[in-house]
């Protein structure tokens, strides 16, 4: 059902697969997406429909254990797949047919991708700490400057206008086309968001399918909203992290003051416009402490959230490496509003974006941090690795982060702050 096209042009099979355990990859510039969506996918299929686990399907393994909904659960529902009642329910689901076909042909199909998570690239006005170089270019220049990386050359796939209609002629191809998902860097600055919403209009799939966008609650499009009205449905994603002030720390140089102001821009703009609008927010050692307002936000303006998965890299930004005691404070704030909205636990919605069960929603995210911080390896010896990283920035921001986290001083000043 499923693909990813990252910035660089890079096409994977999934938009949770962790890179370093996947060994099928190909760019967009030398391979077509239809031929690697058929050809270089079908090992894939093959050890997946053989029942093997894929060793880049491991995020969604660790999201599962520890209760939050994972990409594959949401993948799962989509074609009627039921993930507690796997067995009885895979059989009539809507791909079982093709799946058959594609167990008989060495993993090969006639199927094109009808669900696209699309990187456009990475130039960003953004440099969150809990960032890479590859989806910043913000940070990539300061990562350079205090000698912490090598520029190195990078190219975004969509700075070739011919590369865009290579793609959205595969788009145009597609039976029913339903979800196209576009990130940055941040996308409002991509000037090839702009080029593509029009490229689908002009190829009339702007009535069938379903468009989503990212964005970091720092820019106001008018032009972009108006083509945005054109489609269907319209799914946005407001990136946040905290409604305090240390939301400015770890999405620099952003000011909570203005992110708010935009961010309930946003909120109106999708009532108004019956868009669906979702808190992606990524939790880490300096803000899951800090969320639970922001959920109590979601509650009060029905909003869902749709936390990022449990942080990969940078390791040292994970929750995990809090000590014991900060990492207790976090999970009994968490447990507060869990117990305050929902005593009850009720069956977990895989559908992290149904309107109609927001609360549920909310307290399932909530629950699976909960779970993580109490279950989660204990990473506290990252801890100097990540007051090495801090420094070096703030060095180049002139911020310190006790400014906004005055209880975290013991913790940070024991690992060398």
């Amino acid at each position: 059902m499923h693909m990813r096209i990252r910035s660089s042009g890079e096409m994977r099979y999934c938009r949770w697969s962790q890179r370093h355990k996947d060994h099928v990859a190909a760019n967009i510039r030398d391979v077509d997406p239809d031929t690697f969506f058929n050809e270089h996918m079908a090992p894939i299929r093959e050890t997946m429909l053989r029942g093997e686990e894929y060793p880049a399907c491991a995020d969604c393994v660790i999201m599962e254990q520890f209760g939050k909904i994972s990409g594959r659960q949401k993948q799962m529902i989509k074609v009627g797949i039921d993930p507690d009642n796997f067995e009885q329910s895979f059989g009539t689901n809507t791909y079982a047919e093709e799946m058959k076909k594609s167990a008989q042909r060495q993993g090969r199909t006639s199927l094109l991708p009808i669900d696209w998570q699309i990187d456009l690239g990475s130039l960003c006005n953004s440099a969150c700490v809990f960032c890479t170089e590859k989806s910043s270019s913000r940070l990539r220049t300061e990562l350079h400057k205090l000698g912490l990386i090598d520029k190195g050359k990078v190219s975004d796939w969509t700075d070739d206008p011919a590369l865009i209609k290579k793609f959205t002629r595969v788009l145009a191809k597609t039976p029913r086309l339903h979800y196209l998902h576009f990130i940055g860097g941040e996308t409002l600055m991509n000037k090839g968001f702009r080029i593509m919403l029009r490229e689908l209009i002009d190829n009339n799939l702007h009535h069938g399918c379903t468009i989503g966008f990212t964005t970091n609650l720092t820019i106001w499009d008018d032009e972009i909203n108006s083509l945005l009205c054109e489609f269907r449905n319209v799914q946005v994603g407001v990136s946040i992290e905290s409604l305090s002030e240390v939301n400015d720390y770890l999405r620099w140089p952003s000011k909570i003051g203005e992110v708010k102001h935009m961010l309930e821009r946003y909120v109106k703009l999708a009532k108004d416009n019956d868009w669906y609008l979702t808190v992606r927010n990524t939790p880490t050692v300096f803000s899951v402490s800090k969320m639970v307002p922001l959920y109590e936000f979601c509650v009060e303006n029905q909003v869902n959230i749709e936390s990022c998965n449990f942080l990969d890299k940078p390791e040292f930004m994970r929750p995990s490496v809090l000590p014991a005691p900060l990492k207790n404070e976090a999970r009994e704030r968490l447990l507060r509003f869990v117990s305050r909205h929902g005593p009850e636990v009720a069956p977990p919605n895989y559908n992290s974006r149904d309107r109609s069960d927001t609360l549920n929603v909310l307290l399932t995210d909530a629950r699976s941090w909960v779970n993580y911080l109490e279950e989660a390896q204990d990473e506290s010896y990252r801890a100097s690795d990540l007051v090495e990283y801090i420094k070096k920035l703030e060095s180049s921001r002139q911020n310190k982060i006790l400014d906004y986290l005055p209880e975290y001083e013991d913790f940070l000043r024991s690992a060398g702050y």
